[in-house]
C-alpha cells in the first residue's frame, strides 16, 4: 500500500497471528497509518513477541476499539492516540513511542 489509511471499522476483527520481527503492517511505503476505531477489535494471538513499529512509512497506530493481547508480547512502536482498551491477561504490552492516552484506556 502506498500512503494509505487502513481503518478496522466496528464489528471488524484483525488477528495478529504470527510473530512478526520486521513489523506487522512492515510494507507500506509512503504515510500510512493504522487506525482500530470504535468497535474495531485487533487480537495477538501469537507466541513471542509481534510488533506494531514504525518500519517503512508506517506514521501512526491508534487505538479506539480493543487490542487484546492472548499470547506473547506485543510492542507498539509508533506515536498514536488511545480511547479504547488493551486487555493483556498474562501476557505484555509494551509501548515504545509516544502516545497520547485519553480517557477509557
Amino acid at each position: 500500500m502506498t500512503s494509505a489509511t487502513f481503518n478496522n471499522l466496528s464489528g471488524g476483527v484483525v488477528n495478529l497471528n504470527a510473530t512478526d520481527v520486521n513489523g506487522t503492517f512492515y510494507n507500506l511505503s509512503g504515510t500510512s497509518v493504522v487506525n482500530n476505531l470504535l468497535g474495531g477489535v485487533i487480537n495477538k494471538t501469537a507466541p513471542g513477541n509481534t510488533n506494531i513499529n514504525q518500519s517503512g512509512s508506517l506514521t501512526s497506530f491508534s487505538n479506539a476499539g480493543t487490542v487484546n493481547v492472548n499470547a506473547g508480547t506485543l510492542t507498539v512502536n509508533v506515536a498514536g492516540t488511545d480511547s479504547g482498551s488493551y486487555a493483556l491477561g498474562a501476557n505484555t504490552l509494551n509501548f515504545s513511542a509516544a502516545r497520547t492516552f485519553n480517557s477509557g484506556t
